[in-house]
């Protein structure tokens, strides 16, 4: 941008020194958005939003088909009302869309402090109980740290307890009210029994979910949960084909909750064949048979020529 001997404003400036940055269209896309109502008009800007640009096309949302049917009409005006307002070609073409890009309201209630943090400032019983936890480490700056941190732990434990927090019977950390353990503790609970659940059901695979109920009182959907995932696991060890091995007639029991005396071959095969898709490719079940070695077969009328 040339220099001036003359002294200018900054509103007159600002627009020479951003057409120079590589920014222009961004910038000329926010000038637009800023005064969109300066553009169109306080009527249409109540009815129709910007949403956003792409490739020189525009993006609108109209609150009615009413007012995008209406502004079909007036495209070309309002192209015009666009770049005349920021100078260039910005806009080629319009179109309309459901989407609109909502701005987020917060609402505060002065007499409401529930989402203000809450600083809590440890007391001398704390400071106490941090200077005794930390006085073996030798480092003053570690050591001065290491009781900052403690002190204020135990500052917000003591205040958990007065809003009825208790400690959890697994690993002693605090818990919310109403609940026996924390939620990590919880979460090893689940595992635990999905893992009994499996091997109750691997031990028997025909076991019904009446049997497993007497033992873990789990609901149906755990129990299936578990039944799938032994018989996607045993279909990565069987070959397509196999309809012998343990784990092939593992998988037609889990499917079928048959006992193994009551196994049939037709049985096998038929559920196998259903499951070709999740097991294992063996090319050589699928490899065709050579034909015996003989005489070829050559009509009679050949025969007869060969005669003659």
């Amino acid at each position: 941008m040339p220099r001036t001997k003359t002294t200018e404003s900054l509103q007159a400036i600002l627009p020479r020194f951003i057409n120079n940055m590589k920014g222009k269209k961004d910038y000329q896309m926010h000038l637009m958005f800023y005064n969109w109502e300066k553009i169109v008009g306080p009527q249409i800007a109540m009815h129709v939003k910007p949403v956003r640009m792409d490739f020189r096309t525009l993006f609108l949302h109209a609150d009615s088909p009413a007012w995008s049917t209406q502004l079909k009409y007036m495209e070309r005006e309002l192209i015009d009302k666009i770049n005349g307002f920021v100078a260039t070609e910005l806009v080629t073409s319009i179109r309309y869309t459901n989407f609109i890009i909502k701005e987020k309201q917060i609402k505060k209630d002065k007499n409401d402090g529930e989402n203000e943090p809450v600083i809590i400032n440890p007391e001398g019983c704390d400071i106490e109980k941090a200077a005794s936890a930390c006085g073996s480490i030798k480092d003053e700056e570690v050591r001065k740290a290491a009781e900052r941190a403690f002190a204020k732990k135990e500052a917000a434990d003591r205040e958990k307890r007065k809003k009825g927090c208790h400690v959890c019977a697994d690993c002693g950390v605090l818990c919310p009210p109403g609940k026996s353990v924390c939620g990590i503790c919880e979460r090893k609970r689940r595992e635990k029994e999905k893992d009994a659940i499996r091997r109750a059901i691997l031990k028997k695979p025909w076991c019904s979910y009446a049997e497993l109920y007497e033992s873990f009182h789990c609901s149906p959907q755990a129990a299936m949960e578990q039944r799938l995932e032994l018989i996607r696991s045993l279909s990565r060890r069987v070959k397509v084909g196999d309809e012998t091995s343990e784990d092939a007639k593992k998988i037609v029991m889990l499917k079928t909750l048959l006992p193994p005396e009551k196994l049939t071959e037709e049985k096998i095969h038929e559920v196998l064949g259903r499951m070709s898709a999740n097991l294992i490719y063996d090319p050589d079940a699928f490899r065709k048979k050579k034909k015996p070695e003989g005489r070829r077969f050559t009509p009679r009328k050949y025969e007869r020529k060969r005669k003659e």
